[in-house]
């Protein structure tokens, strides 16, 4: 996942675009909404990550972090580029794909993705404002039950939490359970290494 910015960033501008910043005033709910969309940028932005991080131990978190530290700098205009030392400039220009390089697709190795990070971020941020606005009509679906038992409300409610159900989905390479596994990266690191999960921890 990117790393803890990117997702305070991205959780913002979500409850922005849904209009529920305000509704959402407590720091419960904003967590809760965060979360969600914070599930909703891993699902999207993961397969880049994974593929241009490589296998190679702390790899994946030093990327999450060069990203993090490019996402700050451009949406709060703060710069905090000494969390990493880049001389030349390269990984930068590398790190959120900003001129659309093609990329392996990390469950295929003969699939090509040419996605920037703004691309994934605003197809993420169109999923999650669905998903926190569904989420949000069960939730209050579920307060007028409270109040009023009737079957019709009950019906309605399990209806709106089977679509809420739909629209998170079940996608993890992890758990194994969308049938996806990482098996292939290219990453952006000079020495080459990581490629390959065999190889990985020789090469560390």
């Amino acid at each position: 996942m990117p790393n803890i910015w990117t997702h305070l960033i991205f959780g913002a501008e979500v409850l922005e675009r849904a209009g529920e910043r305000e509704l959402i005033g407590g720091p419960g709910g904003r967590l809760c909404a965060r979360l969600r969309a914070s599930h909703t940028l891993d699902r999207n932005v993961h397969p880049y990550v994974f593929s241009r991080s490589g296998f190679r131990k702390w790899d994946h978190q030093r990327f999450e972090v060069m990203m993090d530290t490019l996402v700050v700098s451009r949406r709060l205009r703060l710069e905090t580029w000494k969390l990493f030392h880049d001389p030349s400039g390269i990984r930068r220009a590398l790190t959120l794909n900003d001129q659309g390089r093609p990329w392996s697709d990390p469950t295929d190795g003969t699939a090509k993705r040419s996605d920037t990070f703004d691309d994934m971020w605003q197809h993420a941020l169109t999923e999650s404002v669905s998903i926190i606005l569904t989420a949000l009509k069960w939730l209050r679906s579920e307060g007028e039950r409270e109040t009023c038992t009737t079957g019709d409300k009950t019906s309605r409610s399990a209806a709106v939490r089977a679509e809420t159900a739909a629209l998170i989905g079940n996608r993890s390479y992890e758990t194994g359970d969308s049938g996806a596994r990482i098996l292939f990266a290219d990453p952006i690191w000079p020495d080459g290494r990581g490629a390959h999960p065999d190889k990985a921890e020789r090469s560390v």
